[in-house]
C-alpha cells in the first residue's frame, strides 16, 4: 500500500526521491488512535473543525499520506494545525480514487498469480490438461465445422447455432455464388418454373415435385442444399452437458479418426490396395508416407502416394 500510496500522491512532506519508497512510512494527517480516545473525546470536535463528517474512516486511505520516517517520528502522535491537516486531507482525497484503482489492481494480479499457480500444480500433477483449460462453449450452441452465410449479410458468418435458430435461419436468403442477389431456379415436369433463395423455399420446391433442371442450376441448388442439411442437423442435434472424450474438439481434420476406406479409387488396384489398409487411418499412413497432405482443416485434402494411385 505505501508504495502504490508514494507512486499515487507523492507528498512534499518527503523531500525524498522515488528511490527512496522503501524507506518511506505512511503519516495520519488526523491521528487514528483518536479512535480510541475515551478520556478526551476530542475527535468529533477535530472533525467537525476540519469539515469531516463524524463517519470520517481514520483507517482509510483518505487519511493516509507517506513521510519519511525521520518526519513521522517527529510528528509522533500530535495532531497537525488545521491548516496542515486540511493541506495533507485534501492531498489524500485527491489521490484516493487512483490509489484504490492501484490496490484493486494489485489484489487482482496476486489473485490471479495464485490461481495460475494452482492450476500449473494441478497440470503437473496430471489432475487437468491443458485443453480442459479451454473456454466452454454454451451447453446450447453447436459449433459449425462449415459456417453459414447469408445473403442478407454477406459479410457475417454464423460458426455457431443453436436448435432454437433453425426456424429463424430457415426463413433467410442463402447467399449463393457470393452474390446476395442470386437465386436458384427449379422446374418440374409439367414445364412450371419455380425460383427459391431460402431453405423453406427449397424444401417446398422438393416436395412439390421440382428439381434444378440445368448444370447452372444444380450449383445454385448446392448452396441451399448444404445449408439445408446443416439446418437439418442443428434441429435435431443436441450438445452433451458432460464429456467423457478429454478432447472434445474432433472433427474431420483430426487424420487419426478417418479410416483408409475414404481414399479414392481410380482403378481396381487401388481398390484392392485399399482393402488391406482396413485397420489403418490416415493419420496411420501419413506416419508411413504413404499419403501426402495438401491442405488441413474441417475440409481434409489428402494425395496418396504415387504406388497407390496415379
Amino acid at each position: 500500500m505505501l508504495k502504490i500510496y508514494s507512486v499515487a500522491n507523492w507528498s512534499p512532506f518527503s523531500r525524498k526521491s522515488p528511490a527512496d519508497i522503501p524507506r518511506l512510512v505512511a503519516i495520519e494527517p488526523v491521528p487514528n488512535h483518536l479512535a480510541f480516545s475515551v478520556e478526551e473525546p476530542e475527535l468529533p470536535e477535530i472533525l467537525a473543525r476540519l469539515d469531516l463528517t463524524a463517519e470520517f474512516d481514520l483507517f482509510s486511505i483518505q487519511n493516509l499520506v507517506p513521510a519519511h520516517r525521520r518526519c513521522n517520528l517527529a510528528k509522533t502522535s500530535d495532531v497537525f494545525n488545521e491548516g496542515s491537516a486540511r493541506f495533507f486531507l485534501h492531498r489524500a482525497e485527491k489521490a484516493s480514487a487512483n490509489v484504490q484503482k492501484l490496490v484493486t489492481s494489485k489484489r487482482k494480479r496476486e489473485s490471479r498469480e495464485d490461481l495460475l499457480s494452482t492450476v500449473g500444480e494441478a497440470i503437473r500433477s496430471g489432475l487437468i490438461l491443458p485443453m480442459d483449460l479451454q473456454e466452454s462453449q454454451p451447453p446450447d450452441q453447436l459449433r459449425l465445422t462449415k459456417p453459414l452465410v447469408f445473403a442478407d449479410a454477406p459479410n457475417e458468418t454464423v460458426e455457431s447455432i443453436s436448435p432454437e435458430d433453425v426456424e429463424r435461419f430457415l426463413d433467410r436468403p442463402v447467399l449463393i455464388g457470393g452474390n446476395p442477389v442470386f437465386a436458384a431456379d427449379f422446374g418440374d415436369d409439367g414445364g412450371v418454373r419455380m425460383t427459391g433463395r431460402t431453405c423453406r423455399e427449397y424444401r417446398a420446391a422438393l416436395a412439390a415435385g421440382f428439381y434444378a433442371k440445368t448444370t447452372y442450376d444444380i450449383k445454385s441448388e448446392a448452396f441451399l442444399k448444404t445449408t439445408s442439411a446443416i439446418l437439418t442437423a442443428a434441429a435435431s442435434v443436441r450438445v452433451p452437458l458432460i464429456s467423457y472424450i478429454r478432447k472434445p474438439h474432433r472433427g474431420v481434420a483430426d487424420l487419426d479418426l478417418l479410416p483408409s476406406s475414404v481414399l479414392p479409387c481410380v482403378s481396381p488396384e487401388d481398390a484392392e490396395m485399399i482393402v488391406g489398409m482396413t485397420d489403418l487411418s490416415l493419420g496411420d499412413l501419413l506416419g508411413r508416407g504413404e499419403i501426402k497432405v495438401l491442405g488441413l482443416s474441417s475440409s481434409v485434402s489428402v494425395r496418396a502416394n504415387p504406388r497407390l494411385t496415379d
